[in-house]
């Protein structure tokens, strides 16, 4: 039995427990533009198939039950994977949605054995390890050192509004008493979130909330969230807007 295998079999034992019984499957399929067809359908051509052809069908079956919200089809299609029989590349995304479904189940050891797994470079896009990673610290009850493992990270421009929402919400995580201590033994760029999130933590109203995210927009005019706004803080627009919207015309 290959490394691999021992791993996959053994996250799928922990988190899941036994696998069903597998199903006897016919002569391969043909199985044409695979990117189209719905969830169902995958796992319809994957029991038909075998091989690597079967382990990639159930793979991206899996992935695309996951995307609709699926869960429960996700994971039996999940389980249906024969790792041996993955590239590497497919293998890095079937150790990403053990991971993350073991987050999902709170076993959290075996989230961060299946996200050690990972080969970032074998990822389409390597920042769904790194948001994975900091959603198991948040979940292990560190939100700050989820927000420190993604501001850390260097995003691309397509990239910066998913990170620095993510950033946001683990922000909102930490207790109260520490954004200010916070301030003290971090970076600049991390200064800067930990001064926005107490800037908020210090309003006592929408209208000045928005006051005092102009201020720190001021202070901080290059900064991510103020080039890539939390969507979360976008609720503050509309007032913005009605008091713009109030003030006389001089025109």
């Amino acid at each position: 039995m290959s490394a691999r295998s021992f791993l996959a079999g053994l996250l799928i034992l922990a988190a899941w427990g036994c696998q069903s019984t597998p199903v006897e499957r016919a002569p391969a399929a043909p199985v044409a533009t695979p990117e189209a067809a719905g969830p169902d359908q995958l796992m319809q051509r994957a029991r038909a198939a075998s091989g690597q052809q079967a382990a990639m069908l159930y793979l991206q079956a899996a992935n695309r039950y996951f995307d609709d919200g699926n869960l429960t089809s996700a994971r039996q299609a999940l389980q249906a994977v024969d790792p041996d029989r993955l590239s590497d590349r497919a293998l890095a995304s079937y150790f990403l949605m053990q991971g993350t479904f073991a987050i999902l189940d709170g076993d959290y050891r075996h989230a961060r054995a299946a996200l050690s797994a990972v080969d970032p470079a074998q990822l389409d896009r390597p920042l769904d390890l790194d948001l994975a990673e900091a959603r198991l610290l948040a979940a292990e009850g560190r939100p700050r050192a989820a927000v420190a493992h993604l501001i850390a990270i260097e995003a691309g421009a397509g990239q910066a509004q998913q990170v620095n929402d993510a950033i946001w919400g683990y922000l909102n995580q930490v207790p109260a008493v520490q954004p200010g201590q916070a301030m003290a033994d971090t970076g600049p760029i991390a200064r800067g979130w930990w001064a926005l999130r107490l800037a908020m933590l210090k309003s006592v109203s929408m209208e000045d909330q928005l006051a005092r995210l102009r201020d720190w927009r001021s202070d901080w005019p290059e900064h991510p969230a103020t080039l890539y706004p939390p969507i979360a803080l976008n609720g503050l627009e509309p007032v913005r807007s009605a008091i713009s919207t109030s003030l006389p015309d001089n025109s």
